[in-house]
């Protein structure tokens, strides 16, 4: 017997305004594939250190996604098309209510240039990170911690990466699955 979650098959009703997007490292990401080895190496499971991006949805297809050089507003469908997610909900009890706040605060954010340099920081230790500019879960992370200051226990959150996020007891998996190819 398996005990295996199916979901539905996407649609613009599943990405929630504040919910959180997290995306599985594409074939051909060298990017991605030096953070999925860096948080392996960080003692994260192989099926959360997968996950190398992290972003808060602003529901249905609209996203902002923290990017080089400058973070931009996507569209979902078109940007992932193809690529395995998992869309996660804060499991905080009055999440419903601050959802929207969460949102509105990190695509504040996003206005904000892209830490070029902290996600080499990520990769070298010997980089330091430019402290006013974000890369994605650092985004995510400050982000939430204007509604929940206590959100992942306080690591700071130049030191969080998309699969501290996935793997977090705070949240939950409300969705996972690919995008689909053919919109």
């Amino acid at each position: 017997m398996s005990s295996e979650i199916t979901y539905p098959d996407f649609n613009l009703d599943i990405p929630k305004i504040g919910y959180i997007l997290a995306v599985k490292r594409g074939k051909k990401d060298v990017v991605g594939s030096g953070i999925e080895k860096v948080q392996l190496q960080k003692g994260y499971r192989p099926q959360d250190a997968c996950y190398t991006h992290v972003e808060i949805l602003s529901g249905g297809p609209d996203s902002m996604r923290i990017m080089p050089p400058k973070s931009k507003p996507i569209n979902i469908e078109k940007f992932y098309r193809g690529r395995y997610v998992k869309i996660l909900k804060l499991e905080h009890e009055d999440f419903r209510i601050y959802r929207y706040k969460i949102a509105v605060l990190y695509n504040m954010l996003c206005n904000t240039k892209y830490d070029k340099m902290g996600i080499l920081a990520f990769l070298l230790p010997f980089f330091k990170q430019n402290p006013k500019h974000f890369f994605c879960s650092e985004g995510v992370t400050d982000s939430i911690r204007k509604v929940y200051p206590e959100f992942l226990d306080n690591i700071p959150s130049d030191k969080v990466f998309p699969a501290t996020i996935v793997c977090s007891e705070e949240v939950g998996v409300y969705w996972e699955g690919e995008i689909p190819s053919e919109y």
